[in-house]
């Protein structure tokens, strides 16, 4: 069962308020009221630890908790968000890890329909430490791309969504 209790969420700019184009401080004031996530520091550490991973999405997806990355352009503002979720044991791989990306697609796909390219679920020897291996795109409007898929970090394995403003080709079909 998918916990996620605002969809709207997903749907509107990125991430809940938050659009492509805003600068970090519009970022970090728009998040700060939002009752989409909460901070895991106090504000006045925020300038030591920068904005990655200080937000927690208030709701589960999945059954499991998320946290915020960012990606900003040359000018500073605005062009990426990953949801990571908390890390999972490799043990749980094929278990628990495959059923909750597999409820994250369909969540997802309930909002935006079918990926534009679905993969296999990756075979857990080629995702290493520090990366991402997405399995499904989506392609949005204004050639906006949205990927899912899991990634290790700090030796757990989790699942990421990633909002770019970048469009994403899908991969030729064979």
């Amino acid at each position: 069962m998918i916990l996620f209790t605002s969809c709207a969420a997903l749907q509107a700019g990125v991430f809940g308020p938050l659009e492509y184009g805003d600068s970090r401080k519009i970022v970090d004031e728009k998040l700060e009221t939002s009752p989409l996530v909460v901070s895991t520091i106090e504000k006045t550490m925020f300038g030591r630890t920068g904005l990655n991973g200080v937000y927690k999405c208030t709701s589960k997806l999945a059954g499991l908790d998320y946290s915020l990355y960012f990606d900003w352009d040359e000018e500073g503002l605005l062009k990426e968000v990953v949801l990571r979720s908390e890390g999972i044991p490799s043990s749980e791989y094929t278990g628990q890890l495959k059923q909750s990306l597999a409820d994250a697609v369909n969540f997802i796909g309930s909002m935006h329909g079918p990926p534009t390219y679905q993969a296999e679920y990756p075979p857990q020897k080629i995702v290493t430490e520090g990366m991402n291996q997405f399995s499904s795109l989506w392609t949005l409007e204004n050639r906006q791309s949205l990927l899912c898929g899991v990634g290790m970090f700090e030796g757990k394995y989790c699942v990421s969504i990633r909002f770019t403003s970048d469009f994403i080709a899908p991969p030729k079909k064979k």
